[in-house]
C-alpha cells in the first residue's frame, strides 16, 4: 500500500479546560488537560466587581456556584468563597502563573460598554505581567473588545469568534479584515473545504470549537485546521494519532 502525505496535527487545547472531566474554568480543569496531553487550554474572563480578571463563562452564578448573582456586581473577596463543583474560581493571573508553557486561548466575554475599556486594560496587564505575549491568543464574540485590543496592543493575536445562529454578516466573518485579527474562531459546523479554502488563502489561522466527536476531529484535520478546541484532549489526541495513522498506512 503506498505512503500517502502524511497530515499535520492541529493544535488542540482544552475546552475550558479538560471540561468532560473536571469543573469547567477550574484550575484542576486546565491542569487535567495539560496532564492529558492538550498543547494549551481555553477559558473565559469577565471582570468582578472590585477589578479583578476571573476566570468563569456565565455573567452570573447561578448556574456553576452555590449562589446568585452578576459576577459583575460581587467583590473578589465574595468570588473567592464561591465554589464550583468544590473547587475554587481562579483568577486569569493564577492561570498564566500555572501553567507556564501552555498556549492559552482568552475569550474575553462581552461587557457593558462602561466596562470594555477596563476589561481589556486588564487583559493585557495580567499577560504583559505573566510575560505571556508570545503563548496567548485573545478572542471575542464583541467586534468592539477586539477593535480596542487592536489599538492597546497590536503585537497580541486575536481571534474572531462567531457561529451559525449569527446574522449573515456575523456568521461570514466579514469584520475579520476591519479588526485585523489574525485567525477566525467559527464553530465547528461553519468550517467546511469551501470555507477552509477562502479563509487559509486570506491568511487566517482557523482554530474551531468546541469538537468531541472523533469522527469530526480527524475530519477537522483533514481540512487543515489550525486549531481544535475540545471538552476532552485525551480523546481528541488520539483520534488525531488514528488519523495520522490511516494517513502514513
Amino acid at each position: 500500500m503506498g505512503v500517502r502525505k502524511k497530515i499535520a496535527r492541529p493544535q488542540v487545547l482544552g475546552h475550558r479546560g479538560a471540561s468532560a472531566h473536571y469543573p469547567e474554568n477550574t484550575m484542576v480543569a486546565f491542569l487535567g488537560a495539560m496532564s492529558a496531553g492538550a498543547d494549551g487550554v481555553e477559558l473565559d474572563v469577565r471582570l468582578c466587581a472590585t477589578g479583578e480578571l476571573v476566570v468563569f463563562h456565565d455573567d452570573d452564578v447561578d448556574r456553576l456556584c452555590e449562589g446568585r448573582g452578576a459576577v459583575a456586581t460581587k467583590s473578589w473577596t465574595e468570588l473567592s468563597d464561591l465554589k464550583v463543583a468544590g473547587e475554587p474560581i481562579p483568577l486569569l493571573s493564577e492561570v498564566l502563573e500555572q501553567l507556564p508553557k501552555a498556549r492559552i486561548n482568552i475569550e474575553l466575554k462581552k461587557h457593558p460598554l462602561g466596562l470594555a475599556l477596563p476589561l481589556v486594560r486588564a487583559t493585557i496587564a495580567a499577560i504583559e505581567a505573566a510575560g505571556a505575549q508570545d503563548r496567548v491568543i485573545l478572542s471575542s464574540f464583541d467586534p468592539r473588545l477586539l477593535a480596542l485590543l487592536r489599538v492597546l496592543a497590536p503585537g497580541l493575536p486575536r481571534g474572531l469568534l462567531f457561529y451559525e445562529g449569527q446574522a449573515f454578516a456575523m456568521r461570514r466573518a466579514w469584520l475579520a479584515k476591519a479588526l485585523a485579527v489574525q485567525a477566525l474562531h467559527p464553530s465547528q459546523k461553519l468550517v467546511t473545504g469551501h470555507t477552509m479554502q477562502k479563509w487559509t488563502s486570506a491568511g487566517y489561522q482557523v482554530n474551531t470549537w468546541t469538537v468531541d466527536s472523533p469522527t469530526k476531529i480527524r475530519h477537522l484535520a483533514r481540512l487543515g485546521v489550525t486549531t481544535i478546541i475540545t471538552n476532552d484532549p485525551k480523546q481528541a489526541l488520539k483520534a488525531l494519532e488514528a488519523s495520522s495513522d490511516d494517513a502514513t498506512g
